[in-house]
């Protein structure tokens, strides 16, 4: 008899070993087509992201609409979302762009807006942001007119403009 004196660490590791021995044992004698389907079962691969672009430019602004440009990187295609300055979650604008511009609809007046350009893979998987901010312009105030008008001054009223 022989006797070994074994950390707990030691232990386990020769425990494991030992366990591996049955188990490797044991999977020699499953049948031909369990080892085969084993064997196939290939481990997960996580897609690649899209490059971002660059230089965000915002070539024209309205009341109720952005014009956003891009530097285009090496991307399949884009993603534009807006978000409200303060406001809930990211609205999608647009995807599958594969140009480096896209008109933002359907925005409020005199809202300050963070703009997303997400380069996408061919996978249309996203990668990070490029992101920049813009505010609409104001409506136009209305019913303009001219009251008194004298040698020092003049008198204006308008109603004020929503937003």
């Amino acid at each position: 008899n022989m006797k070994f004196a074994l950390s707990s660490l030691s232990f386990y590791v020769v425990l494991l070993h030992l366990v591996n021995i049955q188990v490797s044992t044991a999977a020699t004698t499953t049948s031909a087509a369990t080892t085969s389907a084993a064997t196939t079962a290939a481990a997960p691969t996580v897609a690649p992201t899209g490059p971002p672009p660059t230089n965000i430019q915002f070539t024209s602004v309205g009341t109720d609409r952005l014009v956003v440009g891009w530097t285009v990187s090496s991307a399949a295609k884009y993603r534009v979302t807006h978000q409200a300055a303060g406001a809930g979650s990211e609205t999608e604008s647009g995807t599958g762009i594969t140009g480096n511009s896209h008109t933002v609809n359907s925005l409020s007046p005199g809202v300050l807006y963070t703009i997303r350009v997400y380069g996408l893979s061919s996978a249309d998987v996203p990668g990070e942001p490029l992101e920049g901010n813009q505010r609409t312009l104001p409506n136009k105030p209305g019913a303009i007119s001219v009251g008194a008008v004298t040698t020092t001054g003049i008198t204006i009223t308008w109603v004020a403009a929503s937003g």
